[in-house]
């Protein structure tokens, strides 16, 4: 429900009519009747934000056609052996994807840390589905630039504090965002420390190829089907690993709410408050 339609439309009707009511009912009745508009009032305003409040007037179907499509050349010295699985494995249509600049991202994101957006919220804008317009290609010099100046919360971090080693990181290397896809590139294995998504512990092993599918179709929405690649030469995907080892599977966005599916002898889930992008 758009919250311009609830306010200017169905919210004045549903008072008058629960004042007119008043006048027939029991305190106790009216009490009731107040705590069912209280529940239906956080419920609505505690909505995921709208796309056209994300990207204002400036969608991304415009940004796509404004953007360089990546040359042969970029192509094959960004992703190396991994071209092969974006186009064989993953399926990608591989002239979709078009670089980004900080300067073209930043309003973006700064209508997302305005509107208190998170990064599951933000990365699963139906603009990122798989009926978008375009993959949009981060390299590190890009993601460098904009975690100098955000701090995004999200799992798969830009620059993560590699677990026992005191203020070494693990930097990405490069990030595709589009079309169904969130494709994420570290230079190596290594365990991290994430503590935002911490379950007990807050050790995640990243890889050098982490990969999931977005889904926004009005029931589900969040990242599916967690995978990750030790090798491009490796023959199946690999579940992406989380505390204890776990196999992590889905995060799911509900009332932003993430809720990590994972199985660690069995299948459990774990719910995580999902922060807001913000400024550094």
């Amino acid at each position: 429900m758009h919250r311009y339609s609830f306010r200017r439309r169905i919210l004045p009707g549903f008072v008058s009519t629960l004042l007119a009511g008043a006048r027939q009912t029991s305190r106790r009745q009216f009490k009731g009747l107040l705590l069912l508009v209280f529940s239906i009032l956080l419920g609505n305003f505690a909505c995921p934000v709208r796309a056209g409040d994300l990207w204002k007037e400036k969608s991304l179907d415009l940004i796509c056609r404004n953007l360089r499509a990546v040359d042969t050349n970029t192509l094959h010295s960004t992703f190396g052996e991994y071209l092969d699985v974006l186009s064989l494995r993953e399926k990608l249509n591989v002239p979709s994807i078009k670089s980004v600049t900080i300067d073209e991202i930043r309003p973006i994101l700064q209508s997302a840390v305005r509107l208190r957006v998170g990064p599951l919220e933000l990365f699963t804008d139906e603009e990122f589905t798989s009926s978008g317009p375009c993959i949009l290609l981060f390299d590190k010099e890009t993601l460098a630039a904009i975690d100098r100046d955000y701090e995004l919360h999200a799992l798969w971090r830009v620059r993560a504090l590699l677990k026992g080693r005191g203020k070494e990181f693990l930097e990405m290397q490069y990030l595709l965002l589009g079309q169904g896809k969130l494709i994420a590139a570290y230079p190596r294995t290594a365990d991290v420390s994430v503590a935002d998504y911490a379950m007990g512990s807050d050790a995640y092993q990243y890889r050098p190829y982490l990969a999931a599918d977005i889904v926004n179709d009005g029931e589900t929405r969040g990242l599916l089907n967690l995978r990750t690649l030790e090798t491009a030469t490796d023959m199946e995907f690999s579940r992406f690993r989380g505390p204890f080892n776990a196999a992590i599977t889905s995060l799911i966005l509900r009332d932003r709410r993430i809720w990590a599916s994972y199985t660690l002898v069995l299948p459990n889930t774990a719910e995580f408050t999902e922060k807001p992008i913000s400024l550094r």
